[in-house]
């Protein structure tokens, strides 16, 4: 018997891939068994009945009203419980790294015509800055931007 899971059977690896998939449920997800759940980030384990697969479902961004949209994270690993209880801030570190970069991308170009206040640092001053982007980034959020 073909379960629905198998159109949903795909990896999600970053935060951009939550948010493809917020709302898209496996149309058999009310008959999920309930394996093991955390109030606190909001999450749980469960398992299909029908191809025993498991799943992690959470609200990705439960600041909203009505914690936002829900997302079912396929669990590829062997150790089901294991990766549920291991991976407990995952969505949180995408999260964190996917805004990073939308942050940092709106930084204003280093256009100067000054140099960056830091000290330490030879790039020219951002557009409505004083610093350059990442020492601007640094200056608000308290640590290095982890962009490429």
């Amino acid at each position: 018997m073909r379960c629905d899971c198998d159109e949903h059977w795909i990896p999600i690896t970053n935060f951009a891939g939550v948010q493809v998939r917020s709302g898209i449920l496996p149309k058999k997800h009310l008959n999920f068994e309930m394996v093991a759940s955390d109030s606190a980030y909001l999450r749980a384990l469960l398992r299909c009945p029908v191809c025993s697969r498991h799943w992690i479902r959470q609200y990705p961004m439960p600041e909203l009203q009505g914690s936002g949209p829900l997302v079912f994270i396929p669990v590829f690993a062997e150790d089901a419980r294991a990766h549920f209880d291991a991976t407990r801030t995952e969505m949180q570190a995408w999260r964190e790294s996917f805004e990073d970069l939308g942050f940092y991308r709106s930084i204003s170009p280093e256009t100067g015509p000054g140099k960056c206040r830091d000290s330490s640092c030879d790039r020219l001053r951002s557009k409505y800055s004083v610093f350059c982007r990442r020492h601007h980034f640094r200056n608000l959020k308290g640590r290095d931007p982890q962009v490429p």
